[in-house]
């Protein structure tokens, strides 16, 4: 269910991540040559697997389940506001928008991801421009393409990503 919800739950990835921890290393069942099912190596888990950081990611996502934000509707014609961040668990970003009305910004939609063990490496600046990528191009794009939005970030070297010198080198 939660997974059904994610979109729902800030830092729903972050929260998750002693949960996914505990089937990180499955492998899962190969199919042969001949079409049958080839026994993969599974890892049973056992009650030691489950620490309090499994509880605690557990109560947490029942807990945000029951108190998920009240999302608003998109109003493509009035500018987005997407919020993105990055920690070493994960990327995050928040669309929202100012509604007819009201001063303060709603979100409109939540989204969330674990980093990979390489991307767990990258410096700060690659993930937060990983992070802005991310939201951009795959997680919000059909809400945002062709529409005027504002990103919000907490790191000042992505405020000169649209300046009119080129970039040169890897970011």
């Amino acid at each position: 269910m939660v997974l059904y919800y994610q979109h729902f739950i800030p830092g729903c990835s972050t929260i998750a991540k002693p949960l996914f921890a505990l089937t990180g290393g499955q492998k899962r069942k190969l199919k042969g040559s001949r079409g049958n099912r080839r026994a993969g190596t599974f890892r049973t888990l056992t009650p030691q697997d489950w620490d309090p950081a499994c509880d605690r990611a557990f109560e947490d996502l029942g807990s945000a389940l029951l108190h998920c934000a009240v999302l608003a509707h998109p109003d493509f014609d009035r500018p987005f506001i997407l919020s993105t961040d990055t920690s070493l668990d994960g990327l995050g970003a928040v669309l929202s928008q100012v509604t007819a009305g009201e001063d303060k910004a709603r979100p409109i939609a939540f989204a969330s991801k674990s980093l990979s063990r390489s991307q767990a490496k990258y410096p700060a600046h690659r993930l937060e421009f990983l992070t802005l990528k991310w939201a951009v191009c795959d997680k919000f794009s059909h809400w945002l393409k062709g529409h005027k939005f504002t990103v919000w970030t907490d790191n000042n070297p992505l405020t000169y990503i649209m300046t009119p010198k080129p970039v040169v080198g890897r970011l």
